[in-house]
Formats: structure tokens, C-alpha cells, sequence
């Protein structure tokens, strides 16, 4: 009987770390569905224990990278971290939920912007130029969503690495782009 509790203490564990497994997978396929993001994706959800995490529906963090965004490749080595996602358990679980459930504390991402044939950087998916430079610590509305902070600029062989943050709320609806399943 003096087993017993290092039995279930050993159960939770083990439990608590295959779920939070299943449930990155299961993640990591939604996003690879979407055709957004390309090559190699992983999702990462900090913390420990993961099992209060989704009992009380608030995953501290989540971390989704990607070897990039886009076929045209100009979004390259891309990482975003969700912070305080608040969602329904059983969305998390499922993979299921409406996106109007879902909210973040903040967003921080980070990519490699890469050149464009007359070495400059180019805005991912328009196809045109950024209209001004970038400066770390400057407002970034007119180029990206509205409230997001510019973090750093950093010069990398063949591109930038930009660093953004944007505040948290309720994400955006999907359209249906993230697959059922």
C-alpha cells in the first residue's frame, strides 16, 4: 500500500506528458493543413503540468515555428509564441472550437525577411516593397496589424530578422482555413 501514491503520482506524469504530446501533434497538423506555413512545423506548449494548464483552460504558453510562410519563401525560419491562451478544453483537446473562444494575452513573432532580387526586403504575399525602413522600438501600424510593436531588426545573410510584438484578444476567425479533424 506505501506504492500506491508514488503509482499515481507516476500515472499523472506520465499522463500529463503523452497529452500535452497528442495535443502538439494535433496542432502541429492543423497548421500544417492551412498551406500558411511550409517545410518543417513544430508546436511547443510551456509549462509544467500541462493537465492543470487545461483544466483551468489557460495554456501559458504556446509556440508554433515553421521553416516558413508561403511558397515564395520570403518568411523564413518563423517562430510565434502565443501568450495566456485562454480556450475551452475540450477545443484544445479536439482540435475543434470557435475562434471567437479563443483569446491570447500577447503575440511575439519572429521570421527572416528575406531580399527580394534588388537586395531589398520584401513585405511577404504583396509582392511590393516596404514603403519606409524599419527601426527597432518604432510603431509598425502602417505595415503590419494595427498595435503591433517592431522589436528588433537584425541583418542576416540574405534578409532581416524581424522581431514583432502584438497585443493580445480574441484571435480573428479562421474562414475555414484551418482543417476539421
Amino acid at each position: 500500500m506505501a506504492a500506491a501514491p508514488f503509482v499515481v503520482i507516476a500515472a499523472l506524469l506520465v499522463t500529463d506528458r503523452l497529452l500535452v504530446r497528442v495535443v502538439e501533434h494535433r496542432l502541429t497538423e492543423r497548421f500544417g493543413c492551412t498551406g500558411t506555413f511550409v517545410g518543417t512545423r513544430s508546436v511547443h506548449i510551456g509549462g509544467f503540468p500541462f493537465l492543470t494548464q487545461l483544466a483551468a483552460g489557460n495554456l501559458r504558453t504556446v509556440t508554433a515555428t515553421a521553416a516558413g510562410i508561403g511558397p515564395a519563401g520570403r518568411l523564413t525560419d518563423v517562430a510565434v509564441t502565443f501568450r495566456d491562451v485562454r480556450v475551452p478544453v475540450w477545443s484544445v483537446l479536439l482540435g475543434r472550437g470557435r475562434s471567437s473562444s479563443l483569446t491570447v494575452g500577447s503575440v511575439s513573432a519572429a521570421a527572416v525577411l528575406r531580399f527580394g532580387s534588388d537586395d531589398r526586403p520584401v513585405l511577404a504575399g504583396s509582392g511590393g516593397l516596404l514603403s519606409r525602413p524599419l527601426a527597432a522600438g518604432s510603431s509598425a501600424e502602417p505595415v503590419l496589424p494595427p498595435g503591433t510593436h517592431l522589436d528588433s531588426v537584425e541583418p542576416m545573410p540574405g534578409g532581416l530578422r524581424v522581431t514583432v510584438t502584438i497585443p493580445g484578444g480574441v484571435l480573428a476567425e479562421t474562414g475555414g482555413r484551418l482543417c476539421r479533424g
